[in-house]
């Protein structure tokens, strides 16, 4: 009897539902790393900082760095809102959760992508790192994606 119940706790414990609610909580914990770093890097190293000052003092341009670490604050901070409401759909509906996430991985990858790429004066405006920072939340939510239409699939 007890093996029996056991064997049914692991199973639903290991269902592919479950790990795809458990990756979508570990996109909205990835998306507050980027806010994390730049706390980090604002109150010590201040490489954001410098990377501007240099980047915009080599056309004479005055720059507010506090900006800067204010859009990664801003990109943070919404993409976090968002994905915790994709998490919080995937306990109310397998399809809005599928849905949810999807487009979730799309917005996140773009504003990675914006962040990797969107160049002033012939330079990026962010270092790479920032954009990778950004993007990881979109891995943990393609896989939570994918292991949520496994569940749909399984299930029917």
């Amino acid at each position: 009897m007890f093996e029996k119940q056991n064997e049914q706790t692991n199973e639903t414990a290991a269902s592919p539902r479950t790990r795809g609610r458990m990756a979508l909580g570990a996109a909205v914990i990835l998306s507050a790393v980027p806010a994390l770093a730049a706390a980090v890097d604002q109150q010590s190293m201040r490489s954001l900082e410098a990377y501007a000052a240099a980047m915009y003092g080599a056309h004479g341009v005055p720059v507010d760095t506090g900006l800067l670490y204010l859009v990664v604050y801003a990109v943070a901070g919404t993409l976090a809102i968002l994905w915790l409401v994709a998490a919080v759909t995937s306990w109310v509906s397998r399809g809005g959760a599928i849905g949810a996430g999807a487009f979730m991985v799309v917005a996140n990858l773009a504003t990675a992508l914006a962040m990797l790429f969107v160049t002033e004066y012939g330079s990026p405006v962010f270092p790479a790192q920032w954009g990778l920072l950004v993007a990881l939340p979109a891995l943990a939510g393609a896989v939570a994606v994918g292991l949520l239409v496994r569940s749909a699939r399984r299930r029917s």
